[in-house]
């Protein structure tokens, strides 16, 4: 089975690389790719889930006979909170599959600054972590929870409920 996963980002590939190993069983063939997702910086709503499909259909343009991955962290409004939460899509033999993760809320202090800057979460972001003095940190998850729960944990999820699909044991009804 070979892989390619549509970002450079090592932490995105380490992700898809253990969590592919843990979920078959096998010492997955994963390559990373440069691109492009077609949506913002920092997506919203639908675009979220968009920016994955996008990722994982160029790759399948270019090589039609592998797991095409594309993984995408956004932002969605739940009920009047924000929350962030990532989107994976699996293409393989022409069938998306499709799966995301659990949202963590923004907390109000990243929403407040927002609101004051009047500017979007990568912006503030960088700004909040000047000012707190931490030096280039994109764990948004990591930095939102003191680190006690890191991105890295809703990129396995929504890869997780994307890959239990895309290669279903027997005895799934995925598989049916």
């Amino acid at each position: 089975m070979k892989f390619i996963l549509g970002s450079t980002s090592q932490l995105k590939i380490q992700t898809v690389k253990s969590l592919i190993a843990q979920q078959l069983a096998i010492t997955p063939d994963i390559i990373g790719m440069d691109v492009p997702s077609g949506v913002p910086d920092t997506p919203h709503e639908e675009e979220t889930k968009q920016g994955a499909c996008n990722r994982a259909q160029a790759i399948h343009d270019a090589q039609p006979d592998v797991y095409a991955i594309g993984l995408e962290s956004g932002l969605v409004v739940r009920y009047g909170d924000m929350y962030e939460e990532a989107w994976c899509c699996i293409i393989y033999d022409e069938v998306a599959y499709l799966g995301y993760s659990s949202g963590l809320k923004l907390p109000n202090y990243v929403i407040d600054e927002m609101r004051k800057s009047g500017q979007g979460h990568g912006p503030t972001l960088r700004a909040i972590r000047e000012k707190i003095g931490i030096d280039n940190d994109k764990d948004t998850w990591g930095l939102y929870t003191g680190y006690q729960l890191m991105r890295k944990v809703s990129l396995e999820e929504a890869l997780r409920n994307a890959l239990i699909q895309a290669a279903a044991r027997p005895d799934s009804l995925y598989a049916k």
